[in-house]
């Protein structure tokens, strides 16, 4: 599915705004560090990123939490009712790869619910990057029972409330063909002007310095009607797929 779903958006991609090709250049090694996941009642959460480094995935361990995310029912407490779970992670490079954009192009997310008739679900979220004060919006994800399964939404990361007026934005934001705003986050070890949100260094015990950028997903989570519940199954997952340039945006 990313192979086939990369072609779609290389092909969205080429030929972009101000005669700039944004053709696909990832660094030759990309990793995340520094998972942290807040939120009172959030289960433990892991990051993976694709080994083509189209995207990163962020795993809520439903195992592990031992309940649904969010439920209501005749002896759930109302407090069980909703839930937020905020969770940031740094997506490195070698500082010696030079100078990459990275552009969040879509938000995935995944998982199972149980809902009784008159019962509805929700799943609403935002990204963001360090210093961001304009965070992506993908589209809420509604369920409504009586269902039983699997549900999923995929819809583009830069969705904001402001979408068809790009400039209230600055350079946080990119219009391409075909596409709505998309989120930009920048990794420029060999800028001298590079600004702080562009990716910082951080030195290692061996001497290394590596580079990357923050980017923080807030997944809220909530549940109405008499009985039902969001975050049933083993794991609900958010994926963000990306798409990697040379040089800074800047």
């Amino acid at each position: 599915m990313i192979s086939s779903l990369s072609t779609l958006l290389l092909s969205l991609l080429i030929g972009a705004s101000a005669g700039q090709e944004y053709d696909f250049n990832a660094p030759p090694n990309v990793w995340t560090s520094h998972l942290s996941t807040f939120g009172e009642g959030c289960p433990p959460t892991t990051a993976e990123i694709a080994p083509d480094f189209t995207s990163f995935t962020i795993k809520y361990d439903l195992k592990k939490l031992g309940k649904p995310l969010v439920s209501v029912g005749p002896d759930v407490p109302a407090l069980d009712a909703k839930l937020d779970c905020a969770t940031s992670l740094i997506i490195r490079v070698e500082q010696e790869e030079g100078n990459h954009t990275l552009i969040l192009l879509d938000s995935e997310r995944k998982g199972f619910a149980s809902l009784e008739e008159g019962a509805t679900g929700t799943v609403n979220s935002m990204i963001a990057g360090h210093y961001a004060m304009t965070p992506g919006l993908p589209e809420p994800i509604t369920q409504k029972g009586p269902m039983s399964g699997a549900f999923s939404s995929l819809s583009p990361a830069g969705n904001h409330p402001f979408k068809d007026d790009p400039s209230a934005y600055g350079d946080m934001y990119i219009k391409l063909p075909g596409r709505n705003e998309l989120y930009l986050r920048q990794i420029c070890p060999n800028d001298p002007s590079a600004n702080s949100y562009r990716g910082w260094p951080n030195n290692y015990p061996d001497g290394a310095s590596v580079w990357g950028t923050e980017v923080s997903i807030l997944d809220r989570f909530e549940v109405q009607g008499t009985k039902g519940a969001v975050g049933t199954g083993d794991e609900f997952t958010h994926t963000v797929y990306l798409h990697w340039y040379n040089g800074c945006h800047y």
